[in-house]
């Protein structure tokens, strides 16, 4: 494929983005994780979760070397084959490149043997619940013989960053890593060309890519066993303090005084229950920025979660998309993302990963319940 393929104007991107879609979630209708575990049993699973290591050196995190990692430029896979367009569904802005994730031994069929995710977030605070709210994903692929890399991987135990076998060749924006959509082949957008010719004037003292860029650390992932044990009931004396120390909060101690059982049962409701089991399954592992488990299940943190009809099939096989990965709210503050607000940020994909193409994958935000 021509290295000319990710070239389009920025006309042309801005008008690729996905449509905007208006969720209106129902928490009656969310699905009820404690359902899947028995009453008075301890359940174990091994989920693999991502925690971040600053310590890593950043010629480790290019792509040659097929990292998972947060922030800094993207470390992308096909360089013959990346997204058109990285532009915000609601407020048309270039997204920020939020983490990668490496499951070249995940999947099946020749064309998988390299594997990656990544995540995007609009820098604007576009975090609206449901899909296409200011995150996008996409999965790539590459077969083990290729243009740009070795057929044999690096070592994990190298002490040598692996290099280009070719170097690409496909613009790529100088401020951000994402594809460049200009006349000069050197910017995604216009913001970031007039960001950039001021920093070249002197008007500026940023170095390249700042502000543009979250920090880069690598994303280290291992199978983790966690419980995953019913979240844990309250007592009403428990739940009437929480609700009082709400409403006080509010400036309403004269309501708080006098809440009513039906108060106290809408307080106690499922957003509660839910928030609940997020915290005692993170709380075993609290650094964990993560979690990777293709086919399994999300760990919400809000009621609004999407329904079956939601998820759209794959758009190539037309199998029902599963579950992949999630991005967990400790990223925000474990990377330093500033300007950002999320709850969780799950990807689904097809299952069996079956496109050679780059493929936009369905993202779903999951916020607090408010």
């Amino acid at each position: 494929q021509p290295a000319q393929k990710a070239h389009v104007t920025m006309a042309e991107a801005s008008s690729q983005a996905p449509a905007v879609k208006d969720w209106e979630c129902d928490s009656d209708d969310s699905e009820d994780e404690d359902g899947a575990i028995p009453d008075h049993e301890q359940v174990i699973e091994t989920t693999e979760l991502g925690f971040l290591d600053a310590d890593e050196e950043a010629v480790f995190m290019t792509s040659p070397n097929f990292p998972s990692k947060a922030g800094g430029k993207p470390a992308w896979l096909n360089f013959d084959d990346l997204p058109h367009d990285l532009s915000c569904a609601f407020c048309g802005k270039q997204m920020k490149f939020l983490v990668q994730v490496y499951s070249g031994d995940v999947y099946g069929g020749a064309h998988n043997f390299h594997r990656a995710t990544h995540v995007f977030a609009c820098p604007s605070g576009c975090n609206e619940p449901g899909s296409n709210t200011g995150f996008r994903a996409f999965s790539s692929t590459l077969e083990q013989e290729n243009e740009f890399y070795a057929f044999e991987p690096p070592s994990p135990v190298s002490e040598e960053p692996a290099v280009f076998k070719q170097q690409p060749t496909t613009p790529l924006c100088t401020m951000c890593g994402n594809p460049a959509t200009d006349e000069t082949n050197m910017y995604c957008s216009q913001e970031h060309k007039t960001k950039h010719q001021h920093q070249l004037a002197g008007a500026s003292g940023d170095g390249e890519g700042e502000g543009f860029v979250y920090r880069e650390q690598l994303l280290v992932l291992e199978d983790v066993e966690e419980v995953l044990a019913k979240a844990v009931t309250k007592t009403e004396e428990e739940l009437m303090a929480d609700l009082r120390q709400t409403t006080e909060q509010l400036q309403l101690e004269e309501d708080a005084m006098s809440a009513t059982p039906q108060d106290l049962k809408q307080f106690s409701g499922k957003g509660d229950k839910v928030v609940n089991r997020f915290r005692k399954i993170v709380d075993q592992n609290p650094d964990q920025v993560v979690r990777f488990k293709p086919g399994g299940r999300p760990l919400w943190i809000g009621s609004c979660v999407p329904k079956d009809s939601d998820i759209p099939p794959c758009s190539h096989c037309k199998q029902p998309q599963q579950f992949e990965m999630q991005v967990m709210p400790q990223l925000i503050e474990l990377n330093e993302l500033e300007g950002l607000d999320f709850g969780v940020v799950a990807v689904y994909s097809c299952p069996t990963s079956c496109s050679n193409e780059t493929t936009e994958l369905f993202v779903w935000h999951n916020k607090v319940d408010e």
